[in-house]
């Protein structure tokens, strides 16, 4: 009798990286225009920690090593939060673009950070209502951890002006941040890497180092703060064109008693 040999090629999802979905868990998609690879993660239920009428104080986290941890949301590609409504199941959608604002759950440092947005139920959640987190991971196959999310937003400027970037930092729940980034227009081009600490409501330091042109050499960066906990990265230049700022932040929190 003769054996008959079949062979299947599984073959996965591709586009260009700004097509790339929220994927279904254990759904790959490859952005072939960077060269990078995606994966869908289970999706998470939230914690409602507090609300409004209009909105909703969520946590999320997850299972590592046997023990529940905080899930932060700037270490994760991309995501979406669905709120559903028990009653009558309608459904509400925030994105990672959407206005999301950060606070820590118990107030001293303890890694626990809570996501406050518009929950868009028409009036204040119960018990039955759900906030369930679906998001990526960047799946990579180097030694650095590439699974930041790559950011990018464009800086425009009236020259030898201090201007705000749109990039905050909350101070009770990360205090260190390291944002590799490159800056540049259609001539030039600088790359570098901003340290930064954040503590408190007033204290902060910056440190930039980079390599690049030396029309961009000029470009400073500060940051200020709200008096309540709010850090904002600032930047000045003597060049007046729009300024492409893309970059990736890893961030860690000092515990406090």
């Amino acid at each position: 009798m003769a054996i008959t040999t079949k062979v299947s090629q599984i073959i996965i999802r591709k586009d260009n990286l700004g097509m790339v979905p929220i994927l279904s868990a254990g759904e790959f998609m490859l952005a072939e225009d960077e060269q990078r690879l995606f994966l869908g993660q289970k999706p998470l239920v939230g914690n409602l920690e507090s609300s409004t009428t209009s909105t909703a104080s969520v946590s999320f986290s997850i299972t590592v090593g046997g023990n529940i941890t905080p899930l932060f949301l700037n270490d994760i590609a991309d995501y979406k939060i669905v709120v559903t409504k028990a009653s009558d199941s309608s459904t509400t959608e925030i994105s990672s673009g959407a206005a999301i604002t950060v606070s820590d759950a118990d107030g001293k440092g303890g890694n626990h950070p809570i996501y406050t947005f518009d929950h868009g139920l028409g009036g204040t959640p119960d018990g039955a209502d759900t906030f369930v987190l679906y998001y990526n991971k960047e799946v990579t196959n180097t030694q650095a951890d590439d699974r930041v999310k790559r950011n990018s937003t464009t800086f425009t400027n009236s020259g030898n002006v201090v201007e705000t970037t749109g990039i905050n930092f909350f101070s009770n729940v990360m205090n260190d941040i390291t944002m590799d980034y490159t800056l540049f227009d259609a001539t030039y081009m600088r790359k570098g890497t901003l340290n930064i600490l954040v503590n408190g409501n007033t204290t902060s330091s910056i440190e930039d180092k980079f390599i690049g042109d030396s029309e961009l050499s000029d470009v400073e960066f500060s940051i200020t703060n709200d008096g309540a906990g709010k850090f904002i990265l600032n930047f000045k230049t003597s060049l007046t064109t729009g300024l492409q700022f893309n970059y990736t932040q890893s961030v860690s929190k000092f515990i406090t008693n």
